[in-house]
């Protein structure tokens, strides 16, 4: 192994910039990008809460990525509390519809 590294350090330093990269790759960490912690007003709802999210990134508050990142989990959360309260409707529904056909049924 020794032997193998030795023979790409000699490649880099002639110039093979593969070679330089394969010893850069495996000698360091790539580096990941990661956000600081934000504090963001979070409104009275959702709506205002996304407003404040383009707000704080029109003004450079905040970065775009992360306004965008964080108006998808609000849209997410939306679509779920949506999808919560249709099925707790349904429920009602169907459960006001049964009452009807047992009053109405003979018995």
């Amino acid at each position: 192994m020794p032997d193998i590294i030795a023979k790409l350090k000699e490649m880099a330093f002639d110039g093979d910039t593969t070679a330089a990269k394969l010893l850069l790759d495996r000698s360091y960490p790539s580096i990941k990008p990661y956000s600081l912690p934000v504090t963001v007003d979070t409104g009275a709802n959702l709506n205002d809460t996304a407003k404040n999210l383009i707000t704080a990134a029109t003004s450079g508050n905040l970065a775009p990525d992360v306004a965008a990142m964080l108006t998808n989990a609000i849209t997410g959360l939306a679509k779920l509390t949506e999808l919560e309260e249709l099925s707790q409707r349904i429920a009602r529904l169907e459960d006001k519809k049964c009452h009807r056909y047992n009053k109405s049924k003979p018995g």
